[in-house]
């Protein structure tokens, strides 16, 4: 990693960061800012980094529905997040280099609210409960 990667989080060697309370305020000022340094002589690669239209997935899991069950919001959430954000499985080695084994489901199930709803999640080993799916 690069020293200026560690200090403001951005692999540039000169950043231009904007602070305020609304985003969509923000935004013209930072594109301003960019026209003006693209359009000096030398510079390369100006960017503005996205800060919006990002999607977002909120789960809300029904805390009675799985206290039935015997189940906690993390054992819950020890299912959904492997399978939606990814788990290491193990390493992969290219000469010196090493790279992480992550596996998830594919992005087509990770976008079905149906496939999701559907997980099977297990139960505790003394329950008699039928499966559960979220």
């Amino acid at each position: 990693m690069r020293f200026n990667e560690l200090i403001s989080g951005v692999r540039s060697d000169l950043v231009v960061k904007v602070y305020g309370e609304r985003f969509e305020d923000m935004v013209p000022t930072a594109n301003a800012i960019a026209a003006v340094l693209s359009s000096i002589p030398g510079t390369a690669d100006v960017k503005v980094e996205q800060i919006e239209g990002l999607p977002i997935m909120n789960i809300v899991i029904d805390r009675t529905a799985i206290a039935r069950y015997g189940l906690s919001i993390a054992d819950v959430q020890d299912v959904i997040a492997p399978r939606l954000e990814g788990a290491k499985q193990g390493e992969v080695f290219q000469g010196d280099r090493r790279f992480d084994l992550i596996a998830r489901l594919p992005d087509e199930i990770r976008r079905n609210i149906d496939a999701l709803v559907n997980l099977p999640i297990p139960l505790p080993q003394n329950s008699t409960n039928p499966p559960l799916g979220l």
